[in-house]
């Protein structure tokens, strides 16, 4: 009878792949990012926005994911920041049937002092 897990040759091929879905899962989700929240997209999005009046957008991804963590969504979000915008995570479940996806919201407007 075998022991397991402690001699099961299987539990080290398990876990190798544990860590390669991980980063497959972590490169699929950085190329979501990288198709949706770059800077430059953002900004043109932005742009046509206030072209119509509007004061925000709201982006989101392809598909259902969150995308917060991935880089360039981090540093889309982070250059936003820099530069005076409003920047939140909000999740959304459009159906209750389907996963929640995390959008971006950028805000331009702002109340000023009185």
């Amino acid at each position: 009878m075998k022991a397991w897990p402690h001699e099961c040759p299987q539990k080290s091929a398990l876990a190798a792949k544990l860590d390669g879905l991980k980063t497959l899962a972590a490169a699929a989700r950085e190329t979501a990012a990288e198709r949706r929240f770059n800077i430059e997209d953002i900004s043109e999005a932005m742009t046509v926005a206030a072209s119509a009046g509007l004061d925000s957008i709201t982006v989101a991804p392809d598909a259902p994911l969150d995308l917060r963590e991935a880089p360039t969504a981090k540093e889309s979000a982070e250059m936003l920041t820099a530069a005076g915008f409003d920047v939140a995570w909000e999740k959304r479940q459009p159906r209750p049937d389907e996963p929640g996806m995390w959008v971006m919201i950028v805000e331009w407007r702002r109340t000023p002092p009185r």
